[in-house]
């Protein structure tokens, strides 16, 4: 699964309400889900729906929980 749809799943968001917010297919948004969220632009107007932090709809971007100070440098 992308974060993308991992994110429209935790919100219990349907494809069509989604679709419609955004203005486009429900088939465009079906693709979306299943590709995930590939460029910045695309996750902010994803994010403006899903009340999120548009980088955590990304995919390819790992995000590192742990604070600054307690990373391993090795």
């Amino acid at each position: 699964m992308t974060a993308l749809s991992l994110m429209v799943k935790a919100r219990k968001i349907k494809q069509n309400e989604l679709a419609k917010k955004l203005g486009v297919s429900k088939a465009a948004v079906s693709i979306q889900l299943k590709n995930g969220a590939k460029t910045l632009r695309t996750a902010v107007r994803y994010s403006e729906i899903l009340n999120c932090n548009p980088l955590l709809l990304l995919d390819g971007i790992k995000v590192d929980p742990r604070p600054y100070g307690n990373r391993n440098t090795n």
